[in-house]
């Protein structure tokens, strides 16, 4: 991980974990999906909302739909 894991969880047989970078840091593609065997199935791609520059995403979640919800 490029950075310290803050929130994680299984979706879809996948582990899903939001790192949160380095103060001063812009890391604004903080989400990656992992399959069992450790490895990387995607990265989240840059939030195109918002008009600062440093905007990671916040929050990651399970609706009760059992659908992944990404908060940016």
């Amino acid at each position: 991980m490029p950075y310290p894991v803050v929130q994680a969880l299984v979706f879809n047989e996948l582990l899903i974990v939001r790192v949160e970078p380095d103060v001063g840091k812009i890391f604004n593609r903080n989400i990656f999906a992992y399959s069992k065997d450790c490895q990387v199935r995607w990265q989240i791609e840059e939030s195109p909302h918002g008009t600062e520059v440093d905007k990671p995403y916040t929050s990651i979640a399970l609706s009760g739909k059992n659908d992944l919800t990404i908060d940016d």
